[in-house]
């Protein structure tokens, strides 16, 4: 192996190291970030229809998200209630959800107002939900 070679193979080889190295410190702060939101989500959520597309001011939902990966989904429509039993996930900016009989992934793109309204944008629907004292 000739003298350029190997410091082309050493370059090669250090420019490598050095790609991965920040591809793990990307992959940490992106955890870290979705830990946080993960935790931001955690409580009571009551959606307000008046700030939501589309609307529908019969129907009242309750969102509740727990830490353990479950969600709670409670629809009112005209006194008829309805409840789903879902699975959740965060991935950066990105809420997953399924329900528990059907594996169908949903993602919606998680925004905070503030600490207490949460804006949820799926599928060209967004949904805003106000953190309930509950």
């Amino acid at each position: 192996m000739t003298l350029m070679t190997k410091l082309i193979t050493i370059l090669i080889f250090s420019f490598l190291v050095a790609c991965n190295s920040s591809d793990k410190k990307n992959d940490s702060q992106s955890k870290a970030n979705s830990q946080k939101i993960k935790e931001e989500l955690i409580g009571v959520w009551k959606c307000d229809q008046s700030r939501s597309e589309p609307k529908n001011e019969t129907e009242k939902i309750t969102m509740t998200i727990f830490s353990d990966g479950r969600i709670v989904y409670d629809i009112e429509d005209n006194g008829v209630m309805q409840g789903f039993d879902l699975i959740y996930g965060v991935r950066g900016d990105t809420l997953l959800t399924s329900k528990l009989t059907d594996p169908t992934e949903i993602k919606s793109l998680i925004k905070f107002e503030n600490i207490n309204t949460l804006i949820l944008e799926a599928y060209g629907n967004k949904s805003t939900f106000i953190r309930s004292g509950n």
